[in-house]
């Protein structure tokens, strides 16, 4: 099994891309990380439709929060938009009707906060604003433990999406 997260990136990751997970670049969480079996051609190619019913959209920087199971991970909650939350939902049902399962239920559907974590060098600020027209699909790489993530896919919101590879 594979896993994966889903995340609106601030700035473009090239498909192939890999960084360190502290120099993960800036991004929203959109699905936390699950595990799948199966390839990442796959999930794209269920992601595919539903990226092009998604219009582009801008999000604001909420309040500054604690997260993760010690209240160490430094996080910059999102504004609470409908749209973020039904996103969450649709895509959380793509990928779990390809038999994905998520590795931290408590922080899916429900539990689910739209977040932007701080990696070694920048934050997102409260009242920032960023418009949002892309989805990447990052596999997390976690079989081997020197492996860094890597961005798989990225998906432009709109009508104009491109189609993954086959």
């Amino acid at each position: 099994m594979s896993t994966f997260v889903l995340i609106f990136p601030l700035n473009p990751i090239g498909d192939g891309a890999t960084f360190p997970i502290s120099q993960w670049p800036l991004h929203a969480t959109i699905v936390p990380p699950f595990e799948i079996p199966g390839g990442h051609k796959a999930i794209a190619n269920a992601l595919q439709p539903i990226a092009t019913t998604i219009e582009p959209f801008t999000i604001t920087g909420h309040r500054r929060e604690q997260f993760g199971a010690h209240r160490d991970v430094s996080v910059t909650t999102l504004l609470p938009v409908e749209r973020l939350q039904t996103l969450h939902g649709l895509l959380s049902d793509a990928v779990e009707s390809l038999g994905a399962a998520p590795l931290e239920p408590q922080y899916h559907r429900q539990g689910f906060a739209a977040h932007i974590t701080d990696n070694e060098s920048d934050s997102f600020a409260i009242r920032e604003h960023h418009h949002i027209d892309r989805l990447t699909l990052v596999d997390m790489r976690t079989e081997q433990p020197s492996d860094d993530p890597q961005a798989l896919v990225t998906l432009r919101l709109g009508p104009t999406t491109r189609h993954p590879a086959k």
